[in-house]
């Protein structure tokens, strides 16, 4: 019996491995309580949405309708929101890059060939880690 338990923990515990490999495919040296966070965030969309501070500072795509005071002033807002789910590193195309700064985990998505870039910047706010930033950049 304990042969079958140890088996059945053994599995857990790879499986637990696996899901967070799909997300962080890379080895990212980050805290612990983020990567908990950053599958969470990937995987429940109301998790998402009570752990983004809206109004939310960051950056559309920019085309040439819009104006500098437009973009000087523009934030995210809740009801156009669209739901964020993870880019994988796995395909070759996209690469993840991530910077502890004080505190402040600041990530960098990029597609291979130029034409995709998004900067996403989290923080702690009363134990919780919460989306502060999102700007999103498509080059093409």
């Amino acid at each position: 019996m304990r042969k079958y338990l140890l088996i059945l923990f053994v599995l857990v515990i790879v499986a637990c491995k696996t899901k967070q490999a799909e997300v962080l495919d890379e080895t990212h040296e980050l805290p612990d309580s983020f990567v908990e966070f950053y599958i969470q965030f990937h995987t429940d969309s109301v998790y998402q949405m009570d752990h983004i501070i809206f109004p939310l500072q960051g950056m559309p795509q920019i085309d040439s309708t819009m104006t500098r005071e437009y973009l000087k002033n523009f934030k995210w807002q809740k009801e156009d929101w669209v739901i964020h789910k993870n880019i994988s590193e796995s395909d070759g195309y996209f690469k993840k890059e991530f910077t502890d700064f004080s505190g402040i985990i600041s990530e960098r998505i990029y597609h291979q060939n130029n034409s995709f870039e998004m900067t996403r910047r989290f923080a702690k706010i009363q134990d919780e880690w919460h989306l502060i930033y999102y700007s999103d950049l498509n080059r093409i």
